[in-house]
């Protein structure tokens, strides 16, 4: 929407003057060199964050995880990095670009949804590994193609949502796979004749 769109490139602008500022401040003082570095790595720290929910909601250990994606290590490595003693939630929660409506964190204004059609992305995954994964793995391989959680887009944990799902089934602990779908009437009446030996004249 333009509201987060504005909100993102504010942020991004504000981010620019901070860091600059911040390395300047470091470089003219001596006595504050670890307190300006922390400054500039909260600063990027925040940017980094909101960049992964400028179009999409999402849960702190969805936002965890899809950081650890994106940048090659933890987002706890960060908030150490930046001096931060409190866990993701938590600082989020101190920063006022965010907004935290029913345990999900956002850019604060309006958050626009994506159109992915789940059935036929999940359906595809499965295809391409036999028919059948699991749990985890094609959760993950969902988060690598579309920057999203499987949870974040149905509103469900992935074992709750296979559950109550006709094109999937859950097959033993953790693993996953496609339901068979019948053959077409007319389909099955081909293949019957076509097995039939011809009868002799």
């Amino acid at each position: 929407s333009l509201g987060a769109f504005r909100a993102i490139s504010k942020l991004s602008e504000l981010s620019s003057r901070q860091l600059l500022t911040q390395f300047q401040d470091c470089s003219q003082t001596r006595d504050s060199d670890s307190m300006c570095t922390q400054n500039v790595e909260i600063t990027k720290l925040v940017e980094d964050l909101s960049q992964l929910v400028k179009d999409r909601s999402l849960t702190s250990d969805e936002l965890g995880l899809m950081y650890a994606f994106k940048h090659g290590s933890s987002v706890n490595e960060a908030l150490r990095r930046a001096g931060v003693e409190e866990k993701l939630e938590g600082f989020v929660s101190g920063q006022k670009v965010f907004s935290k409506v029913g345990g999900r964190i956002g850019l604060a204004g309006e958050v626009p949804s994506r159109d992915v059609d789940v059935v036929r992305e999940v359906t595809k995954i499965l295809e391409a590994n036999g028919g059948q994964m699991g749990v985890a793995s094609l959760c993950s391989r969902f988060i690598q193609m579309h920057e999203e959680s499987l949870s974040s887009m149905t509103g469900k944990r992935p074992a709750e949502y296979f559950e109550e799902s006709d094109d999937f089934r859950l097959i033993g602990r953790g693993v996953v796979g496609l339901v068979a779908k019948p053959k077409p009437e007319a389909a099955v009446e081909e293949t019957e004749h076509a097995a039939k030996p011809a009868s002799k004249v």
